[in-house]
């Protein structure tokens, strides 16, 4: 099972790419090029909420909140690009990293809550008709960072290089081949500018440097769709399980990626966290774990509350009155779709 997750993260991190690409184009309308945002949950609800109405395009979010109720947080963990990348950009000292405010300490588990702050903070924007919030969902972060600053500014370095080796006769051949092979199926055909793509990429470039910090810091503790499908989970039916066999090695602990299982509770581990890697099972050497059936709703220190949840309310309104007093919105740029 390890195995196929591999081949599923695989699978869909190159149709992803192929995606993006066919939509960076524009030449032909795909009719699928938004397949991960229809798919996403988060996508789904903050549009439908901001519009006040059903999108019957992002219907099939629903397909991932049915499988994540049976299954739990498998799309972080499956399919999820940002995730995916995650788990392949590690550093050395992930398994052991400390909070550089506390040497030596491990990050608060509390941390974990800053997720469904983000979450609620972007559900409640939209309640108000505000999606910026969105610009932190993992699907429109990776797709953002392609498509207005990676392929840009690869597009520009290498038009720049071409042109600067271009008058040299003898590698005009090279160039052209270049230009055959790459302008069209991965280049754009002309350069285009973006706002913001500096920030976007350094926020991208955060989300992956803070992996030195924790293993997956991102998925543990920022990411809002992480979060929601989280709250999902904590409802799974079927989940991670300790079974008699375990004779408290503790070998699964090292091995997990997002640092959910608890050795004070048995060994158990917290279905909202897990992404069902079965890196925990590989480890195991007494066969002591499994995935089976078991509803029994769990709730943690970091997990929501209600006090979060409202005050989350009331910033988001805030927020979102002081956003729309600003200069760009009363006169906004009429070339702005």
């Amino acid at each position: 099972m390890r195995r196929l997750r591999q081949a599923s993260q695989v699978l869909f991190m190159a149709l992803f790419l192929y995606l993006l690409f066919v939509a960076y184009q524009g030449r032909v309308a795909h009719p699928w090029t938004d397949l991960f945002f229809r798919l996403n949950p988060l996508a789904a609800l903050s549009a439908m909420v901001a519009a006040r109405a059903w999108i019957p395009r992002l219907g099939l979010s629903l397909v991932t909140v049915a499988v994540t109720l049976v299954l739990g947080r498998v799309w972080c963990g499956w399919l999820c690009p940002m995730g995916t990348l995650l788990e392949w950009l590690r550093f050395k000292r992930t398994r052991e990293a400390a909070s550089p405010l506390s040497p030596g300490a491990p990050l608060p588990v509390r941390w974990r809550t800053v997720k469904y702050v983000l979450l609620f903070g972007i559900v409640f924007a939209a309640l108000w008709g505000n999606l910026t919030g969105m610009l932190l969902d993992p699907i429109a972060l990776v797709t953002r960072t392609m498509t207005t600053a990676v392929l840009p500014a690869l597009n520009h370095a290498i038009t720049r290089a071409e042109m600067a080796i271009y008058p040299i006769r003898f590698l005009r051949p090279p160039v052209n081949l270049v230009e055959r092979a790459l302008r069209g199926p991965v280049l754009p055909l002309a350069e285009y500018a973006f706002a913001a793509n500096v920030a976007i990429a350094v926020l991208f470039a955060a989300a992956i440097g803070l992996n030195a910090l924790t293993e997956r810091f991102w998925c543990r503790y920022l990411c809002p769709l992480g979060g929601l499908l989280a709250l999902l989970s904590k409802v799974a039916l079927i989940r991670r399980v300790v079974g008699p066999e375990c004779n408290r090695c503790a070998q699964c602990v090292g091995t997990c990626p997002m640092d959910t299982i608890e050795p004070a509770r048995g060994y158990e581990s917290d279905p909202g966290e897990c992404t069902v890697c079965y890196d925990c099972l590989t480890a195991c050497p007494q066969d002591g774990i499994g995935f089976r059936y078991r509803w029994e709703p769990t709730w943690r220190e970091y997990d929501p509350t209600r006090r979060q949840a409202l005050i989350t309310l009331g910033a988001s309104a805030a927020g979102v009155a002081l956003a729309n007093t600003s200069a760009r919105v009363s006169d906004p740029d009429p070339h702005l779709v």
